[in-house]
């Protein structure tokens, strides 16, 4: 067998394959270890999506700091091909993650919103049939809108719920059955301020949807889980908002809030 050094583009079209494959099971830090090993754009684009996917799930040691290698990675990869799809939709997404786990004082100083909607704009304009790229930006307008509300996210970066909104639901008349755009749409409504926008009916719905659908691999699967979750705790507003809040934020949901949901689902 060749060893990655010497592999053939077969040899790493293959590996590539399986790197995938154990993504799809939740393999991930076997698949992050594979894919940075291959020492191509592919591969570090690739580790960069095993780490991100640990870090949406709440799954990685250190959230922060995974996000931060994953977009290390992507932008390695891109220096290598620039114009390679993963690595660019990987190198926004993980870059939104740094964002959203920075404070607030350092966000402002150094611009990163300002950066990461830049970095997603740029993917949308290499990529613009592909609705994640409405979905990404649309996640950013409510991603400051949930953190700081609606009127000072648009005076201050030009951001709003509407605006979000809209990306969104454009972003799901290209793909309507998927459950990573519907859960996370889902859960940035509930957990906007409730003087901006309180709509349980539309969570509710949205998350209904996701779940009617056969999750695709271990990601979906565990995200119509927390879907489900939530949807348990929507008869308590307030603990499905704080539920949605700490998944959003990578922080191990409380046991009293993950207790209730238990016995509502039993």
């Amino acid at each position: 067998m060749a060893t990655i050094a010497n592999a053939t583009p077969s040899d790493n079209a293959a590996q590539i394959s399986v790197v995938q494959d154990l993504m799809r099971i939740g393999q991930y830090q076997q698949a992050y270890e594979m894919a940075i090993a291959l020492e191509t754009a592919g591969g570090y684009a690739l580790a960069s999506e095993s780490l991100a996917r640990q870090v949406l799930l709440g799954e990685a040691q250190n959230l922060k700091k995974a996000a931060k290698t994953a977009r290390d990675l992507a932008e390695e990869a891109l220096r290598l091909k620039p114009n390679h799809q993963n690595a660019r939709l990987q190198y926004a997404l993980a870059d939104g993650f740094v964002v959203r786990m920075s404070s607030g004082l350092t966000a402002w100083v150094k611009k990163l919103p300002q950066k990461s909607f830049e970095k997603i704009e740029i993917y949308r304009q290499f990529f613009p049939e592909d609705e994640r790229g409405d979905a990404l930006l649309g996640a950013w307008h409510l991603g400051i809108a949930r953190k700081i509300g609606d009127e000072r996210a648009n005076n201050l970066f030009g951001a709003s719920i509407r605006e979000g909104m809209r990306l969104y639901e454009q972003a799901l008349q290209k793909s309507p059955n998927d459950p990573v755009m519907l859960i996370n749409y889902a859960f940035s409504l509930l957990t906007l301020q409730a003087d901006d926008y309180y709509d349980l009916n539309k969570v509710r719905g949205l998350i209904e949807h996701a779940q009617a659908q056969p999750p695709q691999d271990d990601l979906q699967r565990k995200l119509i889980e927390h879907g489900l979750n939530v949807l348990t705790l929507l008869a308590t507003p307030e603990k499905a908002r704080n539920y949605a809040d700490q998944f959003l934020d990578g922080e191990e949901i409380e046991s009293d809030i993950y207790e209730y949901s238990e016995r509502a689902n039993n």
